[in-house]
């Protein structure tokens, strides 16, 4: 008539697990590796111990052929407590490894039974270049909309979408009188840098009487405040104003570079409509060579993305 508090309380009472076909250890990467061409990093597996005791994990690095980056040493073992531990990678580049990013493969085992293979993203990129501070994921498969986020709210521009109006990675973009290089980055891996301050070095030679950046706004236009300086240590800060990427007509100043009928949504559809990358011109003294330029570290609305920088 009424229920004993006690009942299934015990430890006895607990359903047993279905382990069957379960993984001893599962891999998980961190954040994405980034080092220089000719640098050295250590990138961490994160590895979860699936059990109750410590594992003695054996693992090995794959590096793609072309990449320039060399695993030291490429195998090893590694002993994962019952509360989990981490695989440290050292990864090295060639002083001539293209600058791009690369799925860097680890695969484990424990004892004789294989452990799932996870894949290391990184990026070798020259330290203080606009594409070292990459970080934002814009660009997606329409056979994998969810792999990209470059609003906040789960959608992204699409790469064949992107590829049918001429944008291809590595490829350039012509608009408003410059020419940029589209990110080398292939759809899901990070290609664009969130406006937060970062200082980019430029070294631009002294002429060139404008700034270009190639990028676009996610919920706004937005306007922050760009900072040159130029190679004598003098600085010049510009206001400066983004259109949307979902916007129907550019912010003054702004020309579009590219446009295409649909945009990814993480929901797994298209959503059409136009979306569009904008070349924008920011004045600069043309006596005096750019040395760097400091992002906007904040914005009125939104965030200001950016694919790209040059001169002319």
């Amino acid at each position: 008539a009424s229920p004993d508090q006690a009942w299934g309380s015990a430890p006895g009472d607990a359903p047993p697990s279905f382990t069957a076909g379960q993984a001893p250890a599962v891999l998980a990467p961190a954040s994405t590796a980034t080092l220089a061409p000719g640098g050295t990093t250590t990138a961490k597996l994160t590895v979860a111990n699936a059990t109750t005791q410590a594992q003695t994990v054996s693992w090995s690095v794959t590096v793609p052929s072309g990449s320039g980056l060399q695993a030291t040493p490429a195998q090893g073992t590694a002993s994962i407590p019952a509360g989990g531990g981490t695989i440290p990678v050292q990864l090295t580049a060639s002083a001539s490894a293209p600058q791009t990013f690369s799925a860097v493969t680890v695969s484990a085992s424990v004892g004789h039974q294989p452990v799932p293979t996870e894949n290391l993203s990184v990026q070798v990129a020259t330290q203080g270049s606009l594409a070292s501070y990459f970080g934002n994921r814009g660009v997606s498969s329409d056979s994998d909309p969810m792999d990209a986020d470059f609003d906040g709210g789960g959608y992204s521009y699409s790469a064949q979408a992107l590829a049918a109006a001429g944008v291809t990675p590595g490829g350039t973009v012509s608009a408003g009188g410059a020419t940029y290089t589209w990110p080398d980055s292939a759809a899901g891996d990070p290609d664009n840098v969130v406006a937060d301050g970062q200082v980019v070095t430029l070294n631009a030679a002294a002429g060139a009487s404008t700034l270009y950046l190639l990028g676009s706004a996610s919920n706004g236009p937005s306007t922050g405040t760009v900072t040159v300086t130029y190679s004598d240590g003098s600085t010049a800060s510009v206001p400066v104003t983004v259109t949307d990427w979902a916007a129907g007509s550019p912010e003054p100043g702004n020309t579009v570079a590219v446009s295409t009928p649909y945009r990814n949504c993480g929901c797994g559809s298209a959503v059409y409509g136009t979306t569009s990358v904008y070349s924008v011109a920011v004045p600069i003294n043309p006596v005096l060579g750019v040395a760097t330029v400091t992002l906007p570290a904040d914005t009125n609305q939104g965030e200001i993305h950016v694919f790209a920088l040059t001169t002319g």
